[in-house]
């Protein structure tokens, strides 16, 4: 049976679980039923959309999910700033400046996705 896109089921399912615990509806109904549209969702786009990375991205970002589903947050944003600043050359930047934007950046998103997720557990 051939795979399709980049993720597994359990990192469909563990990122459908992320968005579910950030965003909640009012409306109770779609409340109910947000997670298995989540990972629906997940599961569409990684199998239409996620084989059309390129190679050179696809192994980074198994490793970014890879830690982020270990709750080692702070290599997760490591290993995504490491592959911005690999792909992205911001003029009059040097490598190392380019870096220290690119993490402090995804340290502060990564900051703010998991106070919402404490405050939606809260």
């Amino acid at each position: 049976m051939e795979t399709k896109g980049l993720l597994t089921t359990e990192q469909e399912a563990f990122i459908a679980g992320l968005l579910d615990n950030a965003i909640n509806f009012k409306n109770p109904i779609l409340e109910a039923f947000d997670a298995t549209i989540f990972q629906t969702l997940i599961k569409v786009i990684d199998d239409n959309l996620m084989e059309r990375i390129p190679e050179g991205w696809q192994n980074p970002l198994e490793g970014i999910i890879t830690a982020a589903m270990e709750e080692n947050y702070e290599l997760a944003a490591t290993l995504a700033s490491d592959l911005l600043n690999s792909k992205i050359d911001i003029p009059g930047l040097d490598e190392i400046s380019e870096q220290l934007i690119f993490n402090a950046i995804l340290q502060l998103i990564v900051g703010l996705i998991l106070d919402k997720i404490n405050q939606a557990k809260a």
